[in-house]
């Protein structure tokens, strides 16, 4: 018969190592829980932080824009009974490109754009600073937006970096998971050609049974010790940013009306940074 002692050991070893890597899942998972929601609040704060700095300058360069626009499209006006047309100076043409180029430097968009510096705007700007993205479309205008900007990155570039790194390990962690449970069902179902009646003493299947024992815990030991190699783990990370970025790439020209390569070359940018 199979000794019990040996066999219970085994399971006694397993449930404590089960039990030990399930809390420690629970940890790490708690860890990186908590820092993302750490994150979300900084980021919630430095979004009211730059609108609250940007935003009155945003709307003193559109109000300034749109005096010189409407005075420009005054100069157009026609009489009705006459037909004529008032002319434009080149110089009036020079003040207006003159003003259009401030403001485009100021970060205005259009006439019917939305404003870059409002919640929404604030917020994307803050999650590029944590991210170290930086797309560039939007930037600070005044002094203190830009010395704040240095302060906000200070932490919040040190916490992003920590975020993505503890990201990156559950993801190996997570990939290491499924690959040990394919290699235990590829090492269960080898046994199984012992497994049949054997014809002889009963010595011999005593004999048979203890080594089928002894095969099946020196399995077990190693599978508890085996780890995938770094270039298994490598092309499993490969595929799946892969199938992130195409997929993403795909809802970006959904969503915003590009083309394939654009989102494709957009997602690659956000992801590579």
């Amino acid at each position: 018969m199979r000794p019990r002692g040996n066999v219970m050991l085994n399971r006694e070893v397993n449930r404590g190592t089960g039990l030990w890597q399930l809390l420690k899942c629970k940890e790490e998972n708690l860890r990186i829980f908590v820092l993302g929601i750490a994150i979300y609040i900084y980021l919630a704060l430095g979004a009211w932080m730059f609108q609250a700095v940007e935003q009155r300058r945003e709307n003193q360069v559109r109000s300034h824009w749109n005096s010189h626009y409407d005075r420009f499209l005054g100069q157009f006006s026609r009489d009705n009974d006459t037909e004529a047309t008032i002319a434009v100076t080149q110089n009036d043409l020079e003040d207006f490109l003159s003003a259009y180029g401030d403001a485009i430097k100021a970060g205005y968009a259009g006439l019917h754009s939305r404003d870059k510096w409002d919640y929404r705007g604030s917020f994307h700007y803050a999650w590029t600073i944590v991210s170290t993205i930086g797309y560039g479309a939007t930037s600070p205008g005044t002094f203190l937006g830009k010395m704040l900007t240095i302060v906000y990155a200070l932490a919040g570039v040190a916490s992003g970096l920590l975020f993505f790194n503890l990201y990156l390990e559950r993801i190996i962690t997570f990939i290491t998971t499924w690959m040990r449970y394919l290699r235990n069902l590829r090492q269960r179902r080898r046994p199984s050609i012992y497994t049949a009646p054997i014809k002889g003493s009963v010595n011999d299947k005593l004999a048979r049974r203890a080594s089928q024992s002894s095969a099946e815990n020196e399995s077990a030991l190693e599978l508890q010790d085996w780890k995938p190699s770094v270039q298994s783990v490598l092309l499993c990370l490969l595929l799946k940013s892969a199938m992130y970025i195409f997929l993403s790439a795909l809802i970006f020209q959904l969503m915003e009306g590009w083309s394939y390569f654009d989102s494709l070359y957009f997602c690659f940018v956000s992801f590579a940074t």
